[in-house]
Parts: structure tokens; sequence; C-alpha cells
């Protein structure tokens, strides 16, 4: 962030912020993950870097500010700490940060129209139909002769006969 902070964006920075006896709260706009954001001259930036640099002047570009606290919204200067990705890792591991959401928390869950499968896949050589018809040809054939019949692979005709692929036709 090479950028010159003037004194009126810098009081209109810190007059967004709620200061309590431990963290200092940013009650602008801010990201999805609670990370205060800012626009300052064009450019976006995370609250909690531009509290850091307002206060200490000068910021390493390859390094990351991070948070004592763990509490994302926070613009406290004493919280706030340089580090490389390596430490942001590591603390987001100590911390227990780092599971991604699974099971019905999971995006695809959420929103399964999103998710491309079957024919809407670039690389698929069938289609609903086709696999229709394999579904059918299962039951008094071999996979070999599927796959020659359909000149797919045998091992394609057999995920599809244990639904690993193509389960919702």
């Amino acid at each position: 962030m090479d950028l010159e902070i003037t004194k009126k964006i810098s009081d209109s920075f810190w007059s967004k912020v709620e200061k309590t006896a431990t963290c200092w709260y940013w009650r602008g706009t801010k990201d999805k993950n609670g990370y205060g954001k800012i626009v300052v001259k064009g450019k976006n930036i995370r609250a909690h870097r531009f509290a850091y640099k307002d206060i200490y002047k000068n910021i390493d570009q390859k390094l990351l500010c991070l948070h004592h606290c763990d509490v994302p919204s926070c613009v406290n200067p004493n919280h706030l700490y340089l580090g490389t990705s390596k430490d942001n890792m590591r603390d987001r591991s100590i911390r227990n940060r780092h599971n991604a959401p699974k099971g019905k928390n999971h995006w695809s869950y959420k929103h399964p129209e999103k998710i491309a499968w079957g024919e809407k896949l670039p690389q698929s050589s069938l289609d609903k139909k086709k696999v229709k018809k394999i579904k059918k040809l299962l039951k008094s054939n071999t996979q070999i002769y599927i796959a020659k019949k359909f000149s797919i692979s045998q091992s394609t005709v057999s995920r599809i006969s244990n639904d690993l692929i193509w389960k919702r036709v």
C-alpha cells in the first residue's frame, strides 16, 4: 500500500471506529469474512492494514497485517502485527480456523444448481439418453460389450453401474 495518508483521510477513517477496553471495532463496510474494508484514492484496502499504516507509517508490501486478537473487524494497532503468509497459515491452524465447511454447510450443498455435472461437463462424451441406454443394457450385457458399443472405457461403464457417476439419471 504505497499511499500517502492525509489528516483528512485519517480522521475520516478513525471516525468509523468504536473503541472498547480491548478491541477497536471497524464500523464501516466489511467483507464476507468480517474484515473491514475501505477505498482510498480508488484503492481497496483492508481496514486493519490501513490502521497499522496510519499509526506505524511503514508496511513492507510483502508482509501481511495480522491480528493477535483474532477479531477480523479489530483495528486496534496494539493488536496488529506484520507477518508472512506462512505466519498467517500457522496462526489460522493454531486458532482452528482452517476447517473448511463440510456437509450441509458446504457451498455445493447450498447451491447445487452451480455444479456442472453430466453432459454439462465439457469432457463428457455421454448424455442422459445414452446413460439411460447403458443402464438398461447393464441388466443383460457385459461392461466390456457396452464400453465398445458406446466407445467409452469399461471403467466408465463400471462407475455408471455403481452410481459413482451419472447417479442422477
